[in-house]
């Protein structure tokens, strides 16, 4: 199971054209996707906060409480990241099946939880901001796994890639917020 999770990892952030037709043709539902793949991913940012934090000094709970919050948001915000899409592709008229975007973000969200490594070094989290790579491969994952005509398809990327930054946003600052650990605390500049 994990050298399949790491196959699909590498396909997806190092040859996303490919990966994105094979995913196309996959057969699978909303709780396989997220049985065998988000909830090991998910883990990835939210270990490494928490080892992160505890390096930098934080109480083992309070870094405990932020970790388990954190994967728990990460994996609501695919969920909501998926409804707002499939909202949006309503409002576009655009016919697309639930399983479809649910790909389509889940995969596209590899990058920015695979980045959350970084948060393990507290000097290094800054690092982190390469996650923003899962925009451009949402980017290309839209004409691959959603059927949108030609001069719909910009509009819908732009205005989808909006509700991703909004999604991601809510995560780190609701985490922060309910734990009282901002995502500061692994910052060079405390």
């Amino acid at each position: 199971m994990i050298q399949k999770i790491l196959n699909r990892v590498q396909g997806v952030l190092f040859k996303p054209e490919e990966t994105w037709d094979v995913i196309k043709a996959e057969q699978s539902s909303v709780q396989q996707i997220y049985k065998e793949y988000l909830i090991f991913l998910a883990a990835i940012p939210a270990l490494s906060g928490f080892l992160g934090a505890l390096f930098k000094g934080t109480g083992f709970f309070q870094s405990l409480f932020w970790a388990a919050l954190f994967y728990l948001l990460s994996l609501a915000g695919v969920w909501l990241s998926v409804a707002l899409i499939k909202g949006i592709a309503n409002n576009f008229k655009i016919s697309t099946d639930k399983i479809e975007i649910q790909k389509l973000v889940s995969y596209a969200y590899t990058a920015f939880f695979v980045a959350g490594i970084f948060l393990l070094i507290p000097p290094l989290f800054w690092l982190s901001v390469v996650g923003i790579y899962g925009f451009y491969l949402y980017a290309i994952g839209v004409p691959k796994i959603l059927s949108i005509p030609g001069k719909e398809r910009l509009n819908f990327t732009v205005i989808t890639i909006f509700a991703l930054v909004f999604v991601l946003i809510l995560s780190f600052s609701l985490t922060a917020v309910i734990s009282g650990i901002e995502v500061s605390y692994l910052s060079i500049y405390s």
